[in-house]
């Protein structure tokens, strides 16, 4: 966490920035968070302030492993390394490099508050996008070096990778003595050990190999020695990594292979792209998911001390611009791909938007019918009315493949990952393979005979959620084989609006009835129940131990996950009736057919802004890498509103 400034050391401002606070101290020098000289508020104004110690101002090799870094992290814009905002190596100054502030905990730091491994399907999301920011690096001819779990920052919306202190250009050979600084000793590759070959991507492949083993199994691939020297004498004297725990199928294979002591028998980055698939959209596990929003928390009272109360609560970010843009009668919904685009359906089809501008980039389909999107990670699956289903790579914009689903008077599909669940007609259940068509699995009808389509309706790491009957009996089925856990009476709501929400110990289901209940995730008992008084249609949503639910009677309720005990409850005027919810972390966004979106600080349900959209608001999603919130109203308009700085949403083009 965020540590005071000791006026006796630290000082007040560094290359342009006002220091905050020490982040952390490293051998070369001080971390600090800062905000440029001038600004008051926005946590995107943050940096995270670098300072060389004032011994090595004049010391030729960490002034270029201090500049390299700079170098560095200017040629990776764009991936998921924090982008460079300054470089101050102005004469007779302390050099400072400033990043963007990222507002999460280090892996590390989430492993041991979460008491070890973490769930495979976590680790698999997080490592899929470690391969895809590293191969965006080694792209631009770059080689991070020094790939451990304490330079992975982990966010609600992913990881990001940081220090690039080692990074050097690509093919340059390591230097190296027991007193040089080469890496983590329990983590880098050997060669970096040895000082026996050039670094190569290869020394990246065992980095992260490194790092899906902790997460994996909770231990590092080398053990035994808490001292940083000792442990890498040992490493010296020749030691092979410690699999201990790790899975004995294709992702193991393929960590096995990354660790490799001879760097020619690794496997090449593409092929442990290949190997994960495409980045999914990541879902911690509840008490890590309490442990990131405890620290944003912690974050925002230490701001609130030293004079800047508002960073986390604002809902709207200054110097970014809101936009609107007419994109057909009646939009369906709109979804926000990981490229910082937005995918829109309506009545004519399905078209693929620039995030930033509006402005339209590409016409993906002409659909009859009407149309469901599903975004996850870098997939974007389509489905409509009339059966068909498409799978699309959003980062070509290009289709995997397309497929009728069968004779569906809607689509019941359900994307969790690179996992694509579809009920059919008959009852009867299917998993596949989202990019290349694999079935897994095909059950047998699951609902009586003339019950109706068995229909997904949510899912977490270890099962997906079914309502049969025509919304009359919840299913829990095995992922791993489709068979059925338990079995549940319920009274849903029509699907197309709402669905359960599933955490990793329970799934809370409102009723058509304006009930409330929490089921075990294990034997779908039930945890405990409440009655809000009003229907719910707008899908609840949690953040870390606080669950929201919007109902039509315009009220907005936060009660414990845990207990359902009530924490605040917030009423609106008469005939607000709110029918969709999101939340960008700190702010809860609820709308419905008055036309007003309502922004409340999820801490305590003030009322942080209200903004009117001209039409009765269809659907609203969150996009975490624009930090934008997307919502689709009646009179066939995309609202695009930068989470910061603006009033009232932008006129019409």
């Amino acid at each position: 966490m965020v540590q005071p400034l000791d006026p006796a050391v630290d000082p007040a401002e560094a290359g342009g920035f006002r220091l905050l606070g020490r982040l952390g101290t490293g051998g070369f020098g001080t971390v600090y968070l800062g905000r440029p000289v001038g600004e008051n508020r926005g946590l995107d104004t943050l940096g995270a302030v670098k300072l060389l110690k004032a011994e090595f101002a004049d010391d030729t090799q960490h002034l270029q492993r201090f500049h390299q870094e700079s170098k560095a992290l200017d040629r990776c814009k764009g991936a998921r390394i924090p982008e460079l905002l300054s470089f101050d190596f102005g004469s007779g100054r302390r050099p400072t490099l400033a990043t963007r502030f990222i507002p999460g905990l280090s892996l590390h730091q989430i492993i041991e508050s979460h008491g070890g491994a973490l769930p495979r399907h976590t680790v698999h999301a997080i490592a899929a996008e470690l391969v895809d920011t590293l191969n965006t690096a080694h792209g631009k001819g770059l080689l991070h070096r020094d790939l451990h779990p304490g330079n992975v920052l982990l966010t609600s919306d992913g990881p990001w990778i940081i220090d690039f202190g080692l990074t050097r250009i690509r093919g340059q050979r390591v230097t190296v003595s027991l007193d040089t600084v080469i890496g983590h000793p329990h983590f880098c590759a050997p060669e970096q050990i040895l000082g026996l070959a050039k670094t190569t991507a290869a020394t990246d492949v065992f980095g992260i190999g490194g790092i899906v083993l902790y997460a994996l199994t909770g231990h590092p691939p080398y053990t035994g020695e808490s001292n940083a020297r000792a442990m890498l004498m040992r490493r010296v004297s020749g030691t092979a990594p410690d699999l201990t725990g790790l899975p004995d199928d294709t992702i193991g294979g393929m960590i096995r292979s990354c660790l490799a002591e001879d760097p020619a028998d690794r496997p090449a980055l593409d092929e442990v792209a290949r190997c994960l698939g495409l980045p999914g959209t990541l879902r911690l596990p509840d008490g890590t998911g309490r442990t990131l929003a405890a620290y944003r928390s912690e974050l925002g009272r230490f701001l609130a001390g030293v004079g800047n109360a508002a960073d986390l609560t604002v809902p709207f970010r200054p110097g970014r611009r809101s936009w609107r843009t007419d994109v057909g009668e009646w939009p369906h919904t709109a979804v926000a791909t990981e490229q910082g685009g937005v995918v829109v359906a309506d009545h004519s089809g399905v078209r693929w938007l620039d995030g930033a501008t509006g402005e339209q980039a590409d016409h993906l389909r002409d659909f009859t019918a009407p149309v469901r999107l599903h975004a996850e990670g870098a997939l974007l699956l389509i489905s409509d009315s009339g059966g068909r289903v498409e799978s699309w790579d959003t980062r070509s914009r290009t289709r995997w493949w397309s497929v009728p689903a069968g004779s569906l008077t809607d689509a019941r599909v359900l994307l969790r990952g690179q996992s694509v669940f579809l009920g059919d007609s008959t009852g009867c259940l299917h998993h596949f393979d989202a990019v290349t068509r694999r079935v897994w699995w095909r059950t047998e009808p699951l609902t009586d005979e003339g019950g109706g389509p068995a229909e997904p309706v949510a899912a977490d790491a270890r099962q997906v959620y079914l309502s049969a009957g025509e919304g009359r009996e919840l299913l829990a089925v095995d992922d791993e084989n489709g068979g059925i856990r338990w079995k549940q009476a319920v009274r849903l709501p029509a699907a197309l609006l709402t669905s359960p929400l599933a955490l990793e110990q329970a799934l809370v289901v409102a009723d058509a009835d304006g009930g409330l209940r929490s089921l075990g995730a294990a034997d779908g008992s039930t945890l405990w129940e409440a009655e809000l008084g009003a229907p719910v249609v707008a899908a609840p949503l949690s953040i870390g131990d606080r669950l929201f639910i919007a109902d039509t009677a315009g009220v907005v309720h936060c009660r414990s996950v845990a207990t359902g005990e009530v924490l605040w409850c917030v009423e609106h005027a008469e005939g607000e009736e709110f029918f969709t919810l999101c939340t960008d972390g700190s702010a809860i966004y609820a709308g419905g057919w008055h036309g007003r979106l309502h922004l409340l600080d999820a801490r305590d349900g003030s009322s942080l802004q209200s903004l009117d959209l001209g039409g009765q608001i269809l659907a609203t999603t969150y996009a975490p890498v624009s930090r934008t919130i997307y919502a689709t109203a009646s009179h066939g308009a995309l609202h695009a509103l930068p989470t910061s700085g603006v009033s009232e949403p932008a006129p019409g083009r």
